[in-house]
């Protein structure tokens, strides 16, 4: 029986790879700190790789499956600690290669970073240099978009909600933008044709041959369900990612390396299905974005509203299921719920080019507090009933910190590589960032101040 370390565990394709291979029969070990389920049928290495010491120096593991280096330091430090073993697998990512390279990338395309993925990227050529520089011989397999059960992002449960609740499908421009994807299980079938065959190849671009387009995509995820999408195209100046689950950036990886040792790959549609049939029993595992909101409130017909009800131009009364409590914008002066709203309040007195002067400005605010992986792009109006949390303190107390008949500017943004995301939050006041988990789970306050100055923003 052969030994396989997987890093991770716990979520999604490190989640799938330990089942996967549990299930045939491999000796399994996970590396994780145990804060979530184990897969049944492995062995948990409880600990951070960053931190364990001697824990793996008695131990031979036939395989390494590092699913979780995002970085040269997940690489350094996991080596460093680890004992004798045979070979080494690491899950790097179609992120290395630069957008403006070009296509299909091949495995000797350049690497650099891509304007799309950011610090994702880089860091993953990193990992990559870090693992070759000690771990000549090892393999490399850069994936396009995973999908598949247990996949926790909001990507294809996003258009199986669409589905499941019937909701009309606002889709980027004519919807011919072409996305590349690969099952997880195709994945975890070429790794075990790797582990047997050892093939002289090392560094592989991994994925499904043929590409879809964004429209035929959703309308193979509606398929799953028994229905066809009505499409609203979408074809405003507005950030796709604030609605829909890719980015706009169009790419393919070269496949031919993976062909000649792995040709066949799971159907879409097939994949798909079973997917969708995981999300329907795990729905709670799934990291939801705020995409209904954002459509609800900013989207009607496929553009963006302009229409005198508001005093923004958006029609937040589309869809609302609050509207008979709201009032509406333009009937209320600006004061939906009885409360306020910022957009409305500002657009009162400096005007909508300033309104749009101030967004900028809110946006640097937040950009220049220098957290992590924060980095905020644009600002959603957002209502208080949506975005106000509870927090717990650590005297024992509950607090919530804003207004729920309040409309704020806002946005949710993915932390990388973690569960968990960075809520933000704006008003002419006070600027406040808080990390949660899945459905707003276990929320944390990160930053609420006070804006300086708070009067005059243009």
């Amino acid at each position: 029986m052969k030994t396989i370390l997987v890093t991770g565990g716990t979520t999604f394709v490190s989640k799938y790879v330990a089942k996967y291979f549990a299930d045939a029969d491999y000796e399994v070990y996970v590396l994780n700190r145990n804060s979530k389920s184990q897969v049944q049928g492995v062995q948990l290495i409880e600990g951070d790789r960053h931190h364990l010491g001697s824990t793996l120096k008695d131990k031979y593991f036939d395989v390494v499956a590092d699913i979780t280096a995002y970085n040269a330091s997940d690489i350094i430090d996991l080596y460093d600690s680890l004992g004798s073993f045979g070979q080494y697998i690491m899950i790097s990512s179609s992120a290395v290669y630069p957008e403006y390279a070009p296509q299909p990338f091949r495995e000797d395309t350049e690497k650099a970073a891509n304007k799309f993925w950011g610090k994702y990227g880089t860091d993953k050529i990193e990992a990559e240099m870090a693992l070759l520089d000690r771990v000549h011989d090892a393999y490399i397999l850069r994936p396009p978009y995973l999908y598949g059960p247990m996949n926790n992002v909001y990507r294809e449960a996003f258009v199986f909600d669409c589905a499941k609740t019937d909701r009309k499908f606002y889709l980027p421009q004519n919807g011919d933008m072409k996305l590349q994807f690969f099952h997880v299980r195709d994945l975890c079938k070429l790794m075990e044709v790797i582990i047997n065959n050892k093939p002289a190849v090392h560094i592989l671009n991994v994925g499904n041959p043929e590409s879809v387009s964004i429209k035929d995509w959703v309308v193979k995820c509606y398929a799953c369900y028994g229905k066809t999408p009505e499409f609203m195209y979408v074809y405003d100046d507005i950030e796709q990612r604030n609605y829909f689950s890719f980015y706009n950036y169009e790419y393919k990886l070269d496949v031919e390396r993976q062909k000649k040792i792995y040709s066949e790959t799971i159907p879409l549609d097939t994949g798909l299905k079973e997917a969708a049939k995981w999300y329907d029993e795990h729905e709670t595992e799934v990291n939801k974005k705020p995409y209904f909101q954002y459509i609800d409130t900013n989207l009607m017909n496929g553009v963006r509203n302009m229409y005198p009800r508001s005093i923004c131009g958006t029609d937040c009364c589309e869809n609302c299921g609050r509207e008979e409590e709201c009032g509406g914008c333009a009937e209320t002066k600006g004061h939906p719920f009885g409360g306020t709203c910022t957009a409305a309040e500002y657009i009162k007195r400096e005007g909508l080019d300033a309104f749009g002067k101030f967004k900028e400005k809110l946006v640097r605010e937040f950009n220049s507090l220098g957290l992590k992986d924060l980095k905020v792009n644009d600002l959603n109006l957002l209502n208080g009933f949506y975005v106000n949390l509870e927090y717990h303190l650590p005297n024992g107390q509950s607090v919530k910190l804003l207004e729920d008949d309040k409309v704020y500017l806002g946005n949710q943004i993915e932390i990388p590589g973690s569960s968990r995301c960075y809520g933000i939050v704006a008003d002419e006041e006070y600027l406040l960032i808080c990390e949660y988990g899945c459905g707003g789970a276990d929320p944390q306050i990160v930053v609420y101040k006070r804006r300086n100055p708070v009067v005059k923003d243009l």
